[in-house]
């Protein structure tokens, strides 16, 4: 009498491996998987000056690792047919993270799109969700800190079109009975980001002595290495809930302000830090005046609404996040501190 023996092999589905997480998602991901069980799906069009070089070094990394990759577009839908069976895990990293653009269908179109074309998803399909604190910028009570229950406070289109993706996910996986993990970050920082991110514009304007890196800016902002936040994500994706059960975790290392960010840099330039203290009085009108910040939307373009939005984050403790949920679900996990930068070249 013979015995027939199948081996199921777990197949990962990754989104957004080009982008600056991605890749360092990537790097970490031939720990867990062999390549020939790892599919990249890949913007199918042309990446825009802002991107070019991030995403061109994407490419080139995973043709290096023979990972097997699918040109898609999430918002029409373009490359999504017949996705393989077999899929066991999906990382949906892919988002447009440029808080300036109007258009930010990749962030919850992009996420219907990939979920319909899924089609029937077994209960043992773990889906995790990168998301993000950015929605949490409208709120004014800064006294405590961001956990997974801060009610969120969406002040521009990339912090709602993220929102309405976690809500529509977190109601499929009720109704679809799929395991949901959704992972917000923070600042994200490490070699290799977008030229127009927080940390490499600080980098060339700390090289200037720009004044903007010398204000005594007070708002507390929590921060994550890359390298750290991808260890994170895939640890997290090999910890699934239950069928139909969704977690949330927050990531972040440390929180500083924007002022102690600026310092670490200059010193690990080996620059000398030369601030300068507005008064109290200063940061509490400019406290104040946040609250009306939303309001500018509706009347301003985006390339103007977008700078101030971000310096309403840094005024006050608004994306502060103070929750040890993800600590103690990955025990031993010790992400970076941004003093760390000083002898290993964190970030540039």
């Amino acid at each position: 009498m013979g015995f027939w023996f199948v081996y199921y092999i777990p197949m990962i589905l990754i989104t957004g491996a080009t982008g600056f997480v991605g890749q360092k998602v990537i790097q970490q991901i031939r720990k867990y998987y062999d390549r020939k069980d790892i599919l990249c799906l890949t913007w199918n069009k042309d990446f825009s000056n802002r991107n070019k070089y991030v995403e061109g070094a994407g490419r080139r990394l995973l043709t290096g690792l023979g990972i097997k990759t699918r040109d898609v577009d999430l918002v029409t839908g373009q490359g999504l047919e017949n996705l393989p069976l077999g899929v066991d895990t999906v990382i949906n990293i892919a988002a447009n993270t440029n808080t300036s653009d109007p258009d930010q269908r990749c962030n919850d179109e992009g996420v219907v799109n990939l979920l319909n074309a899924l089609g029937y998803i077994d209960p043992k399909i773990h889906f995790i969700q990168i998301s993000t604190v950015a929605f949490m910028a409208g709120r004014l009570n800064c006294e405590t800190g961001i956990d997974e229950s801060t009610r969120p406070e969406p002040t521009n289109e990339y912090g709602r079109s993220k929102l309405r993706a976690e809500e529509y996910l977190i109601k499929m996986c009720q109704t679809r009975k799929f395991k949901l993990t959704i992972i917000r970050l923070n600042t994200v920082y490490g070699s290799g980001a977008r030229p127009d991110s927080m940390f490499e514009l600080l980098g060339k304007w700390t090289k200037r002595d720009s004044i903007i890196t010398r204000i005594n800016w007070p708002g507390l902002t929590s921060i994550i290495h890359a390298d750290d936040a991808a260890q994170a994500i895939l640890r997290l994706s090999r910890m699934s809930p239950g069928s139909g059960v969704y977690n949330i975790f927050t990531l972040y290392a440390e929180s500083l302000s924007f002022s102690q960010i600026c310092q670490g840099i200059y010193k690990c330039l080996g620059r000398n830090y030369k601030p300068i203290n507005l008064p109290t009085w200063f940061w509490e009108c400019l406290v104040i005046g946040r609250g009306f910040i939303p309001y500018l939307e509706p009347i301003s373009p985006s390339s103007w609404y977008n700078p101030i939005w971000r310096m309403g984050l840094i005024v006050d403790n608004v994306v502060y996040c103070d929750t040890t949920k993800v600590f103690k679900k990955l025990p031993g996990w010790k992400p970076k501190k941004l003093a760390d930068a000083n002898t290993s070249r964190l970030f540039f």
